[in-house]
């Protein structure tokens, strides 16, 4: 009979703690029910998309993607070719 193995899971996720207006928060909320998604996804979804458009911004200057543009390009898109010249211009689709 086979052993059964129990290996740790990967967490690759933290925690962290912001300061934000209170009526961002609300914007926040009004979100999260609009869309049926958690504050903090929304969240952890614009910050990705906010590294990605600065990303943009620098690779475009140098006409070609850097290593973290082509990562945040395929944490948006998954069907991202992460080795394509152009991949940091990847469009996230609409879930």
């Amino acid at each position: 009979m086979e052993k059964f193995i129990i290996t740790p899971k990967e967490d690759k996720s933290v925690t962290m703690t912001i300061r934000i207006d209170r009526a961002l928060q609300e914007e926040y909320n009004d979100l999260a029910a609009k869309t049926n998604r958690s504050r903090n996804e929304l969240i952890a979804m614009l910050l990705v998309m906010s590294v990605l458009r600065l990303l943009n911004k620098q690779a475009q200057s140098m006409k070609k993607p850097t290593r973290l543009s082509r990562f945040f390009a395929v944490m948006l898109c998954p069907d991202a070719d992460a080795r394509g010249a152009r991949s940091w211009e990847c469009t996230p689709r609409a879930s």
